[in-house]
């Protein structure tokens, strides 16, 4: 352990690396200003030249020996200025540029553009609809007020969670009314931390008892990640089960049941992708459990492209996938997968034979998360099951089909053969019997029939059209005569 600890930096080291690698960076361009849309940028030969010039003309200012370094880097033209006061007068006269095609920015590391990209989306969606924005540098302007960028995230964290908190409430009461009528409920990528939590706890279904595994934040910044939501049924297990439940490995939830004599294990997974052991942590947990009753269940956000090929003697059956890319451990699992002699449904299964989706799937437009079902059978279930399977098939043997002739088959019947024969126009060169085969084909296709129960063989006076209303119309009138 020591020497691994020797061999390899701790987070906390690597971090502090990668502020001091980041401190340098912004320092290195803290003079820097970047020209973009110049119209044939590859072509200038002496870039200070260019740029002493081209703000001279535009923003009144002489630059004579105060542009140290120039470079070009794709498309745009970047110029290191001698101070930080003379790179403060060019970004507050580069205002005057705004109605030409060159305009003047920040020199920004990899970080600060992600953030300005973020800023611009966010801006856009803002203008739209109807606010005044400005933006600026890790800054904006909304309406003549200026926010750093940290607070706006602040504030929309806190709107998502209040709008989350309004949904489960009251906007979701369908989503809710169709889980709980589950044993076990394993809600992956919740985004719930211990704030969001105490404001809705109260507020879930009474008929589960509930766990909740926090969302986290990346180094103490930005918005909360993950976050797994646990409910049994109240009356399935033992009430403690749920209280049990543990965070085995980050983002991987366990739960052991014990029912009618069964132990089950069931572990609920969210891999942010960022996670490099996750195929160790499942390797473990098969390891530890794999002689009692256990579920994996989740989202693993791995890519196995099309691997996951059906391995049988002297034969191979391929899988296939839309997404083509391995990646994240995908080797690795399927590796495993071999070796303990499972199977990819994914693919290859019925109601997925496009290769959309991630798993078997639930039938749901709540979200764009589809729930994954399982279901458990007892022998006494699947007893129960195969017995109805069977009368539903001495059913089906009893039905017969009938043509329809009500009203509605009727009209329907009418629009189909008007549509054929006027799409089918006759050519005069056919032969009467082949007319004839085209109209009794039309006919046929265009025929409603309706399913009903074969009747036992009838006794004498026995009538088809005679049914229930019959029958009442005969006992009115039989109460009628008695008066």
């Amino acid at each position: 352990m020591r020497k691994q600890n020797e061999d390899r930096l701790s987070t906390k080291e690597v971090n502090k690396l990668k502020k001091w690698v980041e401190e340098k960076e912004k320092e290195e361009r803290r003079n820097n200003i970047v020209f973009k849309g110049i119209n044939g940028v590859e072509n200038i030969k002496d870039g200070r030249e260019w740029v002493k010039k081209f703000l001279n003309e535009k923003l009144d200012l002489d630059l004579e020996g105060k542009v140290t370094q120039t470079r070009i880097s794709g498309k745009v033209l970047i110029a290191k200025l001698d101070s930080e006061e003379v790179k403060r007068e060019v970004m507050k006269r580069k205002n005057k540029l705004k109605d030409g095609y060159v305009f003047i920015e920040n020199d920004l590391t990899w970080e600060e553009r992600k953030i300005q990209e973020k800023i611009n989306v966010w801006a856009k969606v803002q203008r739209s609809k109807g606010k005044e924005i400005k933006i600026g540098f890790g800054k904006v302007r909304i309406n003549g007020v200026w926010k750093y960028w940290k607070e706006i995230e602040k504030e929309e964290e806190e709107d998502v969670r209040r709008e989350r908190d309004r949904e489960i409430e009251e906007g979701d009461k369908e989503f809710w009314d169709y889980i709980i009528g589950y044993d076990y409920i394993g809600l992956s990528e919740t985004w719930l931390d211990e704030k969001g939590w105490k404001g809705i706890k109260e507020k879930l279904p009474e008929s589960h008892i509930w766990k909740n595994l926090h969302a986290k934040r990346d180094k103490k910044k930005g918005r909360v990640k993950g976050g797994l939501l646990i409910g049994i049924k109240k009356g399935w297990g033992k009430e403690e089960d749920i209280h049990n439940t543990t965070e085995v490995a980050e983002g991987i939830s366990y739960t052991k049941i014990i029912e009618e004599g069964l132990s089950l294990n069931i572990f609920t997974v969210y891999n942010s992708g960022a996670k490099n052991d996750i195929e160790e942590c499942l390797i473990k947990i098969i390891e530890d459990y794999e002689e009692e009753g256990i579920i994996i269940e989740g989202d693993f956000n791995i890519r196995i492209g099309e691997l996951g090929k059906v391995r049988d003697i002297g034969n191979e059956r391929e899988r296939k996938s839309k997404d083509k890319v391995i990646g994240n451990g995908g080797r690795k699992l399927i590796d495993m997968i071999y070796e303990k002699r499972w199977y990819i449904l994914n693919g290859r299964t019925e109601g997925d034979w496009e290769r959309e989706y991630t798993s078997y799937v639930g039938e749901r437009v709540d979200s764009d998360h589809m729930p994954l079902i399982m279901e458990l059978e007892t022998e006494e279930d699947n007893n129960d099951r195969e017995k109805k399977v069977e009368e539903k098939e001495e059913e089906k043997e009893e039905m017969r089909r009938i043509i329809s002739w009500n009203e509605e088959a009727r009209e329907m019947y009418r629009e189909k053969t008007e549509e054929d024969f006027k799409e089918r126009a006759e050519e005069e060169t056919w032969s009467v019997e082949k007319r004839w085969e085209r109209i009794k084909d039309i006919i046929l296709k265009a025929i409603i029939y309706k399913e009903i129960k074969k009747q036992k063989k009838r006794k004498i006076g026995y009538k088809d059209w005679w049914d229930r209303s019959c029958t009442k119309k005969k006992r009115e009138m039989k109460k009628k005569y008695r008066r």
